[in-house]
């Protein structure tokens, strides 16, 4: 299930960053913005480290990296 976009993946598997990745591209698509799928990551990531703080996050993408 690695990098599967499932908003209720496990923490770690990378499926809820997809999620967040994918929901993002749409919401800028459906305002008429465009948006690179860098940029979109970069969005996610500043999300996750607000809503988990650094050192869970970073372990968390290493986990998800992994697998």
């Amino acid at each position: 299930m690695a990098n599967k976009p499932f908003s209720k993946a496990p923490l770690g598997a990378g499926g809820r960053f997809a999620a967040c990745v994918r929901r993002v591209m749409g919401f800028y698509q459906r305002k008429g913005k465009s948006m690179t799928t860098a940029r979109a990551k970069a969005i996610c990531a500043s999300i996750g480290r607000r809503a988990y703080g650094k050192a869970r996050f970073q372990a968390m993408a290493r986990a998800g990296k992994k697998g």
